[in-house]
């Protein structure tokens, strides 16, 4: 299940009703407005341990721990050598929910049976015993290992107030550094997709723990920059003066015998004044 729009959606769009509210409640000027966006970028900058707040991964064979010998960072290993495997797609297998391959193929199964829509693999080469508890063949099952997170629904939370308090000093339209932003995620990538061609297509495994560190830090050096410019500002800022104004304008309307010059004094009364044309 995908929580992000759940997020998203109503964090981005109720925090930029908030900030256009509290403009008009308090009637902010541009002093005022400086210094309400230090304020919610200060509450971001102390809501930036949310991103600590993570669900821990199974392990990936070939990935985060090493199988058969092999080490990390390479998917091969002398049991699945002679597949011919790759990473064109990823079709993860589970074994006993402790345990993922990135495809059967890397498992180095050969057979699969289906069971009430779950497709269990077997004889498969690369699995160690010891995972099945009682030294005996374990189960190797199609998708992700499920296991239940109560961190989910606490990051949920978090975030969705971090979108409100950030969101509050944007306005609709307003891209948060997506290039630098996509440099960080592109970084924690693990296993990237192969294409026809040879070149890297998009990731298949991210490494959370990596990533959850490396958005804190952009979070915290973003936050405290802006902050830095925002308190700058709100100390240089120096109110226009009042411009003077013609306490008696005219208006000119166009007349076919004549024009006729409106003269307003600071009552609202108006005084017709003729002129030839």
């Amino acid at each position: 299940m995908s929580f992000s729009g759940i997020v998203t959606i109503p964090g981005s769009g109720g925090g930029m009703m908030l900030g256009g509210y509290l403009v008009k409640r308090f009637r902010l000027k541009c002093r005022g407005i400086i210094r309400l966006c230090a304020c919610s970028m200060s509450i971001s900058l102390l809501l930036a341990p949310s991103f600590m707040t993570y669900c821990t991964r199974p392990p990936i064979a070939g990935v985060s721990v090493a199988y058969n010998g092999t080490s990390t960072g390479s998917l091969t290993s002398s049991c699945n050598e002679d597949c011919g495997c790759n990473t064109a797609a990823y079709e993860p297998v589970c074994i006993e929910n402790e345990m993922l391959f990135f495809t059967p193929c890397h498992a180095g199964c050969k057979n699969v049976t289906e069971d009430k829509g779950v497709k269990i693999y077997h004889s498969c080469s690369c699995l160690d015993t010891s995972l099945s508890g009682n030294n005996t063949v374990p189960e190797v099952t199609d998708g992700i290992c499920t296991k239940d997170c109560v961190w989910l629904y606490v990051y949920c939370v978090l975030m969705l107030f971090i979108m409100v308090v950030s969101f509050a000093t944007m306005s609709p339209g307003t891209t948060p550094g997506p290039i630098l932003l996509g440099f960080i995620l592109d970084s924690t990538c693990r296993v990237w997709s192969e294409k026809c061609d040879g070149g890297r297509g998009s990731c298949w495994v991210y490494d959370t723990e990596d990533m959850s560190t490396r958005l804190m830090i952009w979070w915290i050096a973003i936050k405290v920059t802006g902050i830095t410019f925002f308190l700058l500002a709100s100390f240089v800022y120096r109110a226009p003066k009042e411009s003077s104004h013609n306490e008696n304008p005219t208006v000119e309307i166009p007349d076919p015998i004549g024009s006729i010059s409106m003269t307003l004094d600071v009552n609202g009364k108006t005084d017709p004044v003729f002129t030839k044309m």
